[in-house]
């Protein structure tokens, strides 16, 4: 038998680790438990759900399909997502699913007075502050912005004339 700790099989440098020391993610609880029941099936971890979309934007995958997948085979995002390497990941689904019936739910946003000032979804509200958790971190610069400015042929059909 052969016991491996996932712990030390993340290099201490790996950039999941920095994100993961400097975003305290324990607030995203405090916004969506209303969401949640203590009875029936165990849902996802909503700060999962929240890891999930920071690891699909940070690495390019462009898809939680695929982002799941990776996550089957990297070690580091397994230790990211708090999942084991004997335990199963979530299904792509589950993302999509939450988000349309629970993260896009509207919620009141107030004032330091208690004053309801605007509405917006539940996803919106945790994504501005992991935005602005990252900018008190400086993790993200507004001085610059880069663009993919990438030729890309159209797939037309050249014989076709539209007027």
């Amino acid at each position: 038998m052969v016991v491996v700790i996932l712990e030390d099989l993340v290099p201490q440098d790996h950039i999941l680790r920095k994100i993961d020391k400097a975003i305290d993610l324990s607030f995203v609880y405090d916004r969506v438990q209303h969401l949640y029941s203590d009875i029936g099936r165990p849902s996802i971890d909503p700060a999962v759900l929240i890891k999930l979309a920071i690891v699909d934007k940070l690495f390019g995958y462009h898809s939680m399909r695929r982002t799941l997948n990776e996550a089957e085979v990297n070690l580091a995002i397994r230790w990211y997502f708090l999942y084991g390497i004997e335990e199963k990941l979530p299904h792509f689904s589950g993302f999509s699913k939450t988000y349309s019936c629970k993260f896009s739910q509207l919620i009141d946003i107030t004032n330091k007075k208690g004053e309801v000032v605007c509405q917006d979804t539940i996803f919106a509200v945790i994504f501005d502050e992991v935005l602005s958790v990252t900018m008190d971190k400086n993790f993200l610069y507004l001085e610059h912005i880069y663009m993919n400015s990438t030729y890309i042929k159209a797939n037309s059909n050249k014989k076709k004339l539209s007027r």
